[in-house]
């Protein structure tokens, strides 16, 4: 797919000065001209956000410091610009992916061959990346120290489809969820059919599956076997960026860095985690990384009688 209608960038006014030949005269004078600005299909501030996430000024200063790493290295007429991967990455994160049909076939089909679990669209769970405490005690964590809580939806392959990289520690997972555009995706009714994977911090639904507590049929613990090992994915995405990416976990220190910074630089992490992926760049995961801060489940009553249905139906179709 071609890439390059999705990025207009617009040159005005000033800001900044150049030195610039002069067509009509072989002398040099300054000429003052604006920085960049990015809009896509000459979408204006607030479509940005609301397709992104956000604002252009942001897009613009993430570029700037990931710039090097994904500028393509070749000068081919062809080769994808380092703006176009980011805006793309930024673009898929936010939306999941889930439109695209052939690529969440894939996906399932991915998952089906690693755990046996059908129509999965991918595995969700928080980590935390701790932080330098600001003044807010928001950010403390269930283990007592500044964080922010990271929401990634990861496929088989443990390419990041989604991330919520911007809320303070102590906010619950189910919370970030509920409060994510992600949410809004898959309670559509455009969305084909499948779920997502999430452990107990998460309400069962009838588009998120959990695992059956105190399982008690056969066909229950193969469930939640097939579960964990599908949702186990999750868990290695987590360990593969962090020790890959040290400054993300606790053990290689925290970030000394406000928040938003903070996020913009997970942000960052992330998509040179997918873009590692793509290129098949393995990396060990270290045995000294810090274990997450502990998650109380949600409540029985938070389940309703619709998602208990849809996981029993579940059960009953694959795992008899």
């Amino acid at each position: 797919m071609d890439l390059h209608p999705m990025i207009h960038i617009h040159e005005q006014g000033t800001q900044q000065e150049i030195l610039q030949e002069d067509s009509n005269a072989n002398q040099r004078h300054r000429e003052r001209i604006f920085r960049p600005r990015v809009s896509l299909f000459g979408l204006n501030e607030e479509e940005v956000r609301s397709r992104y996430r956000f604002s252009t000024e942001v897009i613009l200063e993430l570029f700037e410091q990931i710039q090097q790493d994904i500028e393509p290295n070749c000068e081919r007429n062809h080769a994808v610009p380092g703006m176009v991967k980011l805006l793309s990455a930024l673009h898929y994160f936010a939306s999941a992916s889930f439109q695209d049909k052939a690529a969440l076939q894939t996906i399932k089909d991915d998952f089906h061959k690693i755990s046996s679990f059908p129509n999965v669209m991918g595995v969700i769970d928080c980590t935390h990346v701790a932080l330098s405490p600001p003044t807010e005690d928001i950010y403390r964590n269930s283990k007592n120290f500044h964080s922010l809580n990271v929401q990634m939806v990861c496929a088989a392959d443990m390419r990041i489809l989604n991330l919520v990289a911007g809320y303070p520690g102590s906010t619950h997972d189910s919370y970030i969820l509920k409060h994510s555009s992600l949410h809004s995706i898959l309670t559509s009714e455009n969305l084909p059919k499948g779920w997502i994977l999430g452990d107990d911090a998460y309400p069962l639904t009838e588009y998120l599956l959990t695992p059956v507590k105190d399982a008690k049929t056969k066909a229950e613990e193969q469930y939640n076997a097939a579960h964990k090992l599908a949702h186990s994915i999750i868990e290695r995405t987590f360990g593969s960026i962090k020790s890959r990416f040290r400054c993300l976990d606790r053990s290689g220190g925290v970030l000394q860095y406000s928040p938003e910074k903070g996020a913009q630089i997970i942000l960052a992490c992330c998509i040179l985690h997918n873009l590692a992926v793509s290129r098949n760049l393995h990396v060990d995961i270290l045995d000294d990384l810090e274990a997450p801060p502990p998650v109380p489940p949600v409540a029985e009553q938070d389940k309703t009688q619709a998602a208990k249905r849809t996981r029993i139906r579940v059960i009953n179709q694959y795992f008899t």
